[in-house]
C-alpha cells in the first residue's frame, strides 16, 4: 500500500498505527470500527430487483452505481445476491448524500 503519511489519504486509526513506522516496515492492525470507517448501520442495505442491474455487476463486492432523488449517481456495493429476484445493496457509502 502507498500513501502520504498526515496527509487524510486513509482511515485515522490506520494512520495512527503506522505513526513512527519506516518505508518498508509491516505491521499488523486490526481497528475497531470507530477508528476506520464506523460501525454498521442496520438501515444501510437495500433490497433491489436483479433485473434493474446489469448482469456483470451481480457478483459479491462489485461496485455500482445508482442514481439518487437529486439525480446524483452515488456509489454502493453488491452485497449478496442469492435471493431472486432481488440483490442486497450497501447503500452506507451514499447514506446522506441524497
Amino acid at each position: 500500500m502507498t500513501y502520504t503519511h498526515a496527509q487524510q489519504q486513509i482511515v485515522p486509526g490506520l494512520e495512527k498505527e503506522l505513526s513512527g513506522k519506516d518505508i518498508n516496515d509491516e505491521k499488523n492492525v486490526c481497528l475497531p470500527p470507530e477508528e476506520a470507517f464506523g460501525s454498521v448501520d442496520p438501515n444501510g442495505f437495500k433490497e433491489v430487483r436483479k433485473d434493474n442491474i446489469p448482469a456483470e455487476d451481480l457478483k459479491l463486492g462489485s461496485t455500482l452505481q445508482i442514481r439518487g432523488h437529486a439525480e446524483k449517481t452515488l456509489p454502493c456495493a453488491c452485497m449478496r445476491s442469492n435471493k431472486k429476484p432481488w440483490v442486497l445493496i450497501s447503500i452506507t457509502l451514499w447514506r446522506g448524500k441524497l
